[in-house]
């Protein structure tokens, strides 16, 4: 390796290691969350069809919502930021490790999740070539396939995106169990709003868990194929 590349190469494994301990608390806390709604639907059925739900129990049950909803929330933006982060750094490495230039540059391996429409579809050609450029040392890697896991893996993170159920609803107080049994919003329309709202919330948090995990595998063996690449290099 020459001296350029030397200190062009960072090193990936403990952001690497940042980013799948985040990825991985996100989706014990969304698992957590499936299971949060699925207890309150049921309080929710029990109200509906005639039966009472004390207050104190209510109120409990907002409270962890609340409380689920902010780590949720939290923890989802700390994963993605050290996913982003750690995306850069690999892109960053794969220039060095390369005597060909990669299409798409780091900031532009990150930027593609931000550009309207094509933040669908780009983000995984940018993953499916730095899979390419670090595993193949030939002059043809561009032709090298790769696993079926990351055609999975964006699949997950796009039926995430658009199963939107967002935890903020939850933080900020709206469509509360008390409400419910204190009378103000006791209408047939608020009980299906807050069913259908649960609904959507446990088919989010189960699709935020599957899109989480496939990352954690995305990061841990495209970290591997770039650590034993340099070794190689070396």
């Amino acid at each position: 390796m020459s001296l350029e590349e030397s200190r062009g190469y960072r090193p990936i494994s403990r952001l690497a290691w940042c980013a799948v301990i985040f990825l991985v608390a996100h989706s014990v806390i969304s698992a957590s969350g499936v299971l949060l709604s699925t207890y309150e639907l049921a309080m929710v059925d029990v109200f509906r069809l005639g039966g009472t739900v004390p207050r104190d129990l209510a109120e409990a049950q907002d409270t962890r919502e609340c409380v689920f909803a902010t780590l949720q929330l939290g923890l989802g933006l700390a994963a993605a930021s050290l996913f982003l982060a750690w995306l850069y750094r690999i892109s960053w490495n794969s220039q060095f490790l390369r005597t060909e230039r990669l299409r798409y540059t780091p900031g532009w391996s990150v930027g593609w999740f931000f550009v309207p429409i094509a933040g669908l579809f780009m983000p995984y050609y940018v993953v499916k070539e730095l899979w390419k450029a670090n595993i193949s040392a030939g002059r043809r890697w561009h032709r090298v396939a790769v696993p079926r896991v990351l055609a999975i893996w964006w699949t997950a993170c796009i039926a995430n995106s658009v199963i939107q159920y967002s935890p903020v609803s939850a933080i900020l107080g709206e469509r509360r169990m008390t409400e419910l049994i204190s009378g103000s919003c006791s209408d047939r329309m608020h009980f299906h709003y807050l069913a259908e709202f649960l609904g959507g919330r446990i088919l989010s948090d189960i699709a935020g868990v599957t899109a989480s995990l496939l990352t954690v595998v995305v990061v841990l063996r495209l970290t591997g194929l770039q650590t034993h690449r340099r070794e190689q290099k070396e």
